[in-house]
């Protein structure tokens, strides 16, 4: 049996809690967790068989990638019609739905279809993302050969790093340096804030220019096979500022307590307030207003959230990232970011890039 298989034996296993007969997968990720398929569709998993919804243009990639799924490429018109004939025809009577993947007139448009079917539509909301949560051994290769291209490209990208090279220049060779690298893409839109900039969790590269004794923040991955990676790195331009070398020290230490917290059975808001705890102790409590981490897989951001409110708790198989940052308007920031294959006495850090501070 293979992995996809598998999984959707998992996926029946929890529908028989939801009394669903089967359920239409149309959340992209989940339609590739599921079938391995990457292109436009839905996927129909009942007790017998597992249809593939696509049409003409993926067809032929839906054959090759999607083993043990049966095709079917109606009309766009008719999609509806067809999933929920599909379902009566394979003996389902009530079909769980992703509620949250649907807008209020695609609902509508299903559920008449339905009733012309004699079918029930039953609501679910993160049904398959919770078998998603401990990553099988595929998924983590997966994700381990993105972080080692993500590596490989920060390691080509230093040499870039001077004065007089722009945020967006820094990050559209980001960009090239992992396609030529192998990666499939970028698995988020680039982070790259020099000097003030930096002070901001989420900044735009820009037509700012890097300047000497400032510090620059790049959080970048790539995908290989549909998985992310997720890194973050805070360089020196040139020697910085006494204050700038004191706020990197202390989220150095807090990503590195957070790091050695890291481990199955650990609750995710005590893994928090370890590095929080910490960078509180060294006056930048106010200067970090995120969590501390977030699950990454299809997905840049999954479950868990690693944050003061989570209740989750860590699980052997989990890949989660470890990111404290400080970040003071006026002033700049620091982030540093790895991700973590979570273990039952401790975790892996999959990035592999220097995490003292570097001056270029």
């Amino acid at each position: 049996m293979g992995q996809t298989d598998a999984r959707r034996r998992r996926l029946l296993g929890k529908l028989e809690g939801l009394r669903a007969d089967a359920m239409l997968v149309t959340c992209p990720a989940n339609v590739r967790y599921l079938s391995g398929f990457a292109g436009e569709g839905c996927l129909l998993v009942t007790a017998d068989k597992t249809t593939l919804f696509t049409d003409f243009r993926y067809e032929e990639d839906a054959v090759r990638s999607a083993p043990g799924c049966q095709m079917a490429c109606p009309p766009a018109a008719q999609l509806d019609s067809a999933c929920m004939a599909e379902a009566r025809a394979a003996g389902a009577w009530v079909v769980a739905i992703e509620a949250g993947e649907m807008t209020v007139s695609a609902y509508r448009a299903l559920e008449q279809a339905a009733g012309e079917q004699g079918v029930a539509l039953v609501e679910t909301e993160q049904v398959v993302e919770a078998l998603r949560l401990i990553k099988d051994a595929d998924e983590i290769a997966a994700i381990k050969r993105a972080c080692a291209l993500t590596d490989e490209a920060f390691s080509d990208i230093l040499k870039c790093l001077k004065p007089g090279v722009s945020e967006r220049d820094i990050a559209a060779e980001l960009l090239y340096r992992l396609r030529l690298l192998g990666a499939d893409g970028p698995s988020f839109d680039f982070i790259v804030a020099s000097g003030t900039n930096g002070s901001k969790p989420h900044a735009v590269p820009t037509s700012r220019r890097l300047c000497a004794g400032e510090l620059v923040t790049l959080d970048f991955g790539c995908r290989v096979d549909g998985y992310c990676s997720d890194m973050t790195r805070t360089v020196a331009i040139g020697q910085p500022s006494p204050e700038l070398a004191r706020i990197y020290r202390a989220v150095y230490e807090a990503q590195r307590l957070g790091r050695e917290a890291y481990r199955a059975g650990l609750p995710c808001a005590r893994a928090d307030a370890v590095a929080r705890e910490y960078l509180a102790s060294q006056g930048y409590g106010q200067a970090f207003g995120h969590s501390l981490g977030h699950g990454v897989g299809l997905d840049i951001h999954e479950r868990p959230r690693v944050s003061a409110a989570s209740t989750a708790v860590l699980e052997a198989g989990m890949v989660v990232s470890c990111e404290p940052g400080v970040y003071l308007p006026g002033t700049g920031g620091v982030r540093i970011e790895d991700l973590c294959l979570i273990e039952s006495g401790g975790c892996s850090v999959l990035s592999q890039s220097p995490r003292e501070l570097l001056e270029r």
